[in-house]
Protein backbone atom coordinates (compact mmCIF):
# COMPACT_ATOMS: atom_id res chain seq x y z
CA UNK A 1 0.00 0.00 0.00
CA UNK A 2 0.94 3.27 -0.56
CA UNK A 3 -0.36 6.85 0.77
CA UNK A 4 -1.40 9.66 -1.51
CA UNK A 5 -2.29 13.28 -0.68
CA UNK A 6 -5.46 14.95 -2.19
CA UNK A 7 -6.02 18.26 -2.78
CA UNK A 8 -8.99 18.76 -1.04
CA UNK A 9 -6.30 19.59 1.88
CA UNK A 10 -5.63 22.92 0.07
CA UNK A 11 -8.95 23.83 -1.46
CA UNK A 12 -10.72 26.87 -0.65
CA UNK A 13 -13.96 28.34 -1.88
CA UNK A 14 -15.10 28.56 -5.55
CA UNK A 15 -12.04 25.85 -6.46
CA UNK A 16 -9.29 28.24 -5.49
CA UNK A 17 -6.06 26.46 -4.15
CA UNK A 18 -3.79 27.38 -1.25
CA UNK A 19 -0.87 26.70 -2.99
CA UNK A 20 -0.14 26.02 -7.26
CA UNK A 21 0.00 22.46 -8.11
CA UNK A 22 4.10 22.54 -8.44
CA UNK A 23 3.58 24.18 -4.95
CA UNK A 24 1.40 21.38 -3.55
CA UNK A 25 3.32 18.20 -5.77
CA UNK A 26 6.59 19.67 -3.69
CA UNK A 27 4.91 19.75 -0.31
CA UNK A 28 3.84 16.15 -1.07
CA UNK A 29 6.95 14.64 -1.93
CA UNK A 30 8.18 16.46 0.75
CA UNK A 31 6.35 15.19 3.44
CA UNK A 32 7.41 11.49 1.85
CA UNK A 33 3.54 11.08 0.13
CA UNK A 34 4.14 8.37 -3.28
CA UNK A 35 1.19 9.96 -4.94
CA UNK A 36 -1.58 12.16 -5.14
CA UNK A 37 -4.83 12.73 -6.00
CA UNK A 38 -5.41 16.19 -8.21
CA UNK A 39 -8.64 18.19 -8.20
CA UNK A 40 -11.10 20.13 -10.24
CA UNK A 41 -9.71 23.59 -10.49
CA UNK A 42 -6.13 21.74 -11.27
CA UNK A 43 -6.88 20.63 -14.77
CA UNK A 44 -10.53 20.73 -16.43
CA UNK A 45 -12.26 19.17 -19.28
CA UNK A 46 -10.56 22.44 -21.37
CA UNK A 47 -6.70 21.31 -20.01
CA UNK A 48 -4.86 20.78 -23.40
CA UNK A 49 -3.07 17.38 -24.08
CA UNK A 50 0.14 19.54 -23.82
CA UNK A 51 -0.67 21.01 -20.30
CA UNK A 52 -1.49 17.39 -18.77
CA UNK A 53 2.05 16.14 -20.45
CA UNK A 54 3.58 19.00 -18.58
CA UNK A 55 1.77 17.68 -15.24
CA UNK A 56 2.54 14.37 -15.88
CA UNK A 57 6.40 15.40 -16.15
CA UNK A 58 6.26 16.78 -12.85
CA UNK A 59 4.87 14.24 -11.04
CA UNK A 60 7.51 11.77 -12.79
CA UNK A 61 10.22 14.32 -11.87
CA UNK A 62 9.05 14.65 -8.25
CA UNK A 63 8.46 10.30 -8.19
CA UNK A 64 5.05 10.85 -7.70
CA UNK A 65 1.72 9.00 -9.37
CA UNK A 66 -1.41 10.45 -10.03
CA UNK A 67 -3.72 8.32 -7.21
CA UNK A 68 -6.51 9.00 -9.31
CA UNK A 69 -8.93 12.19 -10.99
CA UNK A 70 -12.30 13.27 -11.21
CA UNK A 71 -14.53 12.68 -14.12
CA UNK A 72 -18.33 14.22 -14.27
CA UNK A 73 -20.84 11.84 -14.10
CA UNK A 74 -22.68 11.01 -17.39
CA UNK A 75 -26.13 11.15 -17.67
CA UNK A 76 -27.07 11.54 -21.48
CA UNK A 77 -25.41 10.49 -24.11
CA UNK A 78 -23.87 14.01 -24.64
CA UNK A 79 -21.82 13.55 -21.42
CA UNK A 80 -19.65 11.19 -22.84
CA UNK A 81 -17.75 13.43 -25.03
CA UNK A 82 -16.86 15.85 -22.19
CA UNK A 83 -15.91 12.03 -20.39
CA UNK A 84 -13.74 11.32 -23.02
CA UNK A 85 -11.62 14.19 -22.56
CA UNK A 86 -11.55 13.39 -18.83
CA UNK A 87 -10.03 9.67 -19.87
CA UNK A 88 -8.12 11.36 -22.24
CA UNK A 89 -6.31 12.92 -19.57
CA UNK A 90 -6.71 10.17 -17.02
CA UNK A 91 -4.42 8.05 -19.50
CA UNK A 92 -1.38 11.25 -19.96
CA UNK A 93 -1.25 11.20 -16.16
CA UNK A 94 -1.25 7.12 -16.17
CA UNK A 95 -4.08 7.72 -12.99
CA UNK A 96 -4.39 4.42 -11.01
CA UNK A 97 -8.11 5.04 -11.18
CA UNK A 98 -11.13 7.90 -12.50
CA UNK A 99 -13.52 8.54 -9.77
CA UNK A 100 -16.64 8.38 -11.56
CA UNK A 101 -20.71 8.66 -9.26
CA UNK A 102 -23.09 6.14 -10.70
CA UNK A 103 -26.72 7.07 -10.47
CA UNK A 104 -27.73 5.68 -14.10
CA UNK A 105 -26.66 1.79 -14.88
CA UNK A 106 -26.70 2.69 -18.63
CA UNK A 107 -24.75 5.56 -18.50
CA UNK A 108 -22.10 3.54 -15.75
CA UNK A 109 -22.09 0.83 -18.32
CA UNK A 110 -21.08 3.28 -21.56
CA UNK A 111 -18.02 4.87 -19.54
CA UNK A 112 -16.46 1.55 -18.09
CA UNK A 113 -16.35 0.57 -21.81
CA UNK A 114 -15.11 3.90 -22.90
CA UNK A 115 -13.02 3.54 -19.50
CA UNK A 116 -11.76 -0.44 -20.72
CA UNK A 117 -10.94 0.64 -24.20
CA UNK A 118 -8.35 2.46 -22.94
CA UNK A 119 -6.90 0.72 -20.40
CA UNK A 120 -8.42 2.87 -17.48
CA UNK A 121 -10.50 1.58 -14.28
CA UNK A 122 -13.77 3.70 -12.78
CA UNK A 123 -14.68 3.37 -9.49
CA UNK A 124 -17.54 5.34 -7.11
CA UNK A 125 -16.52 6.44 -3.46
CA UNK A 126 -18.38 4.81 -0.75
CA UNK A 127 -20.62 7.80 0.10
CA UNK A 128 -23.53 9.09 1.40
CA UNK A 129 -26.58 9.82 -0.14
CA UNK A 130 -25.56 7.96 -3.53
CA UNK A 131 -25.98 4.54 -4.22
CA UNK A 132 -22.82 3.22 -2.62
CA UNK A 133 -23.81 5.12 0.33
CA UNK A 134 -23.32 1.07 2.60
CA UNK A 135 -21.51 -2.10 1.34
CA UNK A 136 -25.17 -3.60 0.32
CA UNK A 137 -26.12 -1.46 -1.76
CA UNK A 138 -22.31 -0.80 -3.60
CA UNK A 139 -22.36 -4.53 -3.98
CA UNK A 140 -25.87 -4.22 -5.14
CA UNK A 141 -24.85 -1.35 -7.62
CA UNK A 142 -21.89 -3.11 -9.08
CA UNK A 143 -23.85 -6.86 -9.63
CA UNK A 144 -26.11 -3.94 -11.35
CA UNK A 145 -23.45 -2.07 -13.83
CA UNK A 146 -21.54 -5.77 -13.95
CA UNK A 147 -17.89 -4.77 -15.20
CA UNK A 148 -14.62 -6.02 -14.67
CA UNK A 149 -12.86 -2.22 -14.34
CA UNK A 150 -16.09 -0.50 -12.78
CA UNK A 151 -15.46 -0.64 -8.76
CA UNK A 152 -15.13 1.27 -5.48
CA UNK A 153 -13.07 3.44 -3.28
CA UNK A 154 -13.55 2.33 0.03
CA UNK A 155 -13.97 5.16 1.99
CA UNK A 156 -14.45 4.18 6.14
CA UNK A 157 -15.48 7.49 6.96
CA UNK A 158 -18.83 7.94 5.29
CA UNK A 159 -19.59 4.42 6.57
CA UNK A 160 -19.55 5.91 9.98
CA UNK A 161 -22.06 8.38 8.81
CA UNK A 162 -24.33 6.33 7.40
CA UNK A 163 -23.69 3.56 11.25
CA UNK A 164 -22.45 0.96 8.99
CA UNK A 165 -19.10 -1.74 9.80
CA UNK A 166 -16.13 -0.39 7.95
CA UNK A 167 -13.66 -3.11 9.12
CA UNK A 168 -12.40 -6.90 8.20
CA UNK A 169 -15.94 -7.93 7.09
CA UNK A 170 -17.14 -4.93 5.18
CA UNK A 171 -13.68 -5.03 3.43
CA UNK A 172 -13.50 -8.50 2.83
CA UNK A 173 -17.35 -8.35 1.13
CA UNK A 174 -16.30 -5.71 -1.43
CA UNK A 175 -12.39 -7.97 -1.94
CA UNK A 176 -10.88 -7.09 -5.15
CA UNK A 177 -13.81 -4.49 -6.13
CA UNK A 178 -11.82 -2.30 -3.67
CA UNK A 179 -10.14 -0.25 -6.21
CA UNK A 180 -8.78 2.67 -4.02
CA UNK A 181 -9.43 3.72 -0.54
CA UNK A 182 -10.11 6.93 0.64
CA UNK A 183 -9.39 8.49 4.47
CA UNK A 184 -10.70 11.06 6.62
CA UNK A 185 -11.74 11.00 10.28
CA UNK A 186 -15.27 11.63 11.52
CA UNK A 187 -16.94 10.19 15.07
CA UNK A 188 -20.80 10.76 16.01
CA UNK A 189 -21.47 13.21 18.92
CA UNK A 190 -24.36 12.60 21.58
CA UNK A 191 -24.77 16.36 22.54
CA UNK A 192 -23.81 18.24 19.36
CA UNK A 193 -22.60 22.55 20.43
CA UNK A 194 -21.02 24.80 18.43
CA UNK A 195 -20.17 24.67 14.71
CA UNK A 196 -18.54 22.56 12.75
CA UNK A 197 -20.91 19.18 13.15
CA UNK A 198 -22.34 17.25 10.35
CA UNK A 199 -25.73 15.79 10.33
CA UNK A 200 -26.95 12.66 8.55
CA UNK A 201 -30.51 10.68 9.23
CA UNK A 202 -31.11 13.00 12.58
CA UNK A 203 -27.49 11.60 13.66
CA UNK A 204 -24.38 13.95 14.07
CA UNK A 205 -20.90 13.24 14.08
CA UNK A 206 -17.91 16.13 13.76
CA UNK A 207 -14.36 15.88 12.30
CA UNK A 208 -11.75 14.12 14.57
CA UNK A 209 -7.46 13.79 14.48
CA UNK A 210 -6.86 10.44 13.40
CA UNK A 211 -5.87 8.49 17.09
CA UNK A 212 -8.77 9.79 18.44
CA UNK A 213 -10.48 6.46 19.99
CA UNK A 214 -13.81 7.39 19.06
CA UNK A 215 -13.02 7.80 15.71
CA UNK A 216 -12.00 5.26 13.37
CA UNK A 217 -10.35 2.67 13.99
CA UNK A 218 -7.32 2.76 11.75
CA UNK A 219 -5.74 -0.17 13.07
CA UNK A 220 -8.51 -2.30 11.83
CA UNK A 221 -8.64 -0.93 8.59
CA UNK A 222 -5.60 -1.42 7.71
CA UNK A 223 -6.00 -5.25 8.99
CA UNK A 224 -8.56 -5.54 6.53
CA UNK A 225 -7.20 -4.13 3.96
CA UNK A 226 -4.21 -6.75 4.18
CA UNK A 227 -6.43 -9.42 5.14
CA UNK A 228 -7.41 -9.10 0.87
CA UNK A 229 -3.97 -8.06 -0.37
CA UNK A 230 -4.66 -5.00 -1.20
CA UNK A 231 -1.81 -2.83 -3.01
CA UNK A 232 -3.47 0.26 -4.34
CA UNK A 233 -3.43 4.11 -2.90
CA UNK A 234 -4.63 4.80 0.64
CA UNK A 235 -5.64 8.79 -0.20
CA UNK A 236 -5.70 11.45 2.64
CA UNK A 237 -8.80 13.02 1.46
CA UNK A 238 -9.24 15.21 4.61
CA UNK A 239 -10.01 18.99 4.29
CA UNK A 240 -9.02 22.04 5.50
CA UNK A 241 -9.41 21.38 9.54
CA UNK A 242 -11.04 23.63 12.22
CA UNK A 243 -8.55 20.99 14.57
CA UNK A 244 -5.54 22.25 13.03
CA UNK A 245 -3.23 23.92 10.47
CA UNK A 246 -4.21 22.14 6.87
CA UNK A 247 -0.73 22.04 6.40
CA UNK A 248 0.38 20.54 9.25
CA UNK A 249 -2.22 18.41 9.05
CA UNK A 250 -1.06 16.64 6.01
CA UNK A 251 2.06 15.92 7.86
CA UNK A 252 0.32 14.64 10.52
CA UNK A 253 -1.77 12.03 8.71
CA UNK A 254 1.56 10.56 7.10
CA UNK A 255 3.12 9.91 10.35
CA UNK A 256 0.40 8.66 11.65
CA UNK A 257 -0.89 6.47 8.70
CA UNK A 258 2.14 5.35 7.81
CA UNK A 259 3.25 3.34 10.95
CA UNK A 260 -0.04 1.16 9.47
CA UNK A 261 1.73 0.04 6.58
CA UNK A 262 4.46 -1.57 8.22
Amino acid sequence: MRLSLSARIIEGPQGKFQMSLVEFLDFAKEIGYQGVELRQGQYSAETAPDEADRIKKRLEERGLRCAFIRAPNVEERSGLETFKLYLSMARILKADVVRFRATETLWAKRAADLAADRGLRLASQIHTRTRFETVDMALETLKDIKRENFGVIFEPGNLVLAGEDYGKEAIQRLGDKIFAVCVQNIKPVKEPQGEHIIEHKGRQFTRCLIGDPEGVDFASLFQGLKAIGYQGFVNVLEPKSHLMDNLELARFAYEKLNQFLK
